[in-house]
């Protein structure tokens, strides 16, 4: 595997994971939300630039992010008693908790799997499922997954 081969497989990754959270009455979320919302609630009283010096994003494009979480009440900002130019932001209380956690509980089914891999067939999507959760051991932080019977 290559750099740019790994850079493809990230893309296609993020895609399934957006089809597995996706709320058809909300429509699709973007991935620079799903950036977004995860960095801060992984870092609480983070700032703009600092989001996106830890996902990748452009600072524009997260300052943009942000500013539509904050209207949509996900997420809070206040100003920062070190340095008052800058705003300090968070997870707005109770705003995201449930809809995050349910939204990341789903399975990665393989209906999730057939819309960024349509032609893929029965034994693939089990072998693919297979893989995707042992990568997951082996990359996460999260404790090895029991198999399922």
């Amino acid at each position: 595997m290559d750099a740019g081969q790994l850079h493809r497989l990230a893309r296609v990754l993020r895609q399934a994971a957006l089809a597995a959270t996706a709320d058809s009455e909300d429509g699709p979320v973007s991935a620079a939300v799903v950036a977004v919302v995860e960095d801060l609630a992984h870092h609480e009283g983070t700032t703009v630039s600092q989001i996106a010096s830890r996902t990748g994003l452009a600072q524009s494009q997260v300052s943009t992010t942000v500013a539509d979480l904050r209207a949509g009440g996900i997420a809070t900002a206040e100003i920062d008693a070190a340095d008052r130019r800058r705003s300090l932001l968070s997870l707005a209380p109770g705003a995201t908790g449930h809809v995050l956690t349910s939204r990341a509980a789903r399975p990665v089914d393989d209906d999730v799997l057939r819309e960024v891999r349509p032609e893929t067939s029965p034994e693939q999507l089990a072998r693919l499922r297979a893989l995707l959760q042992e990568l997951a051991d082996l990359l996460l932080d999260d404790p090895p997954s029991q198999p399922k019977p």
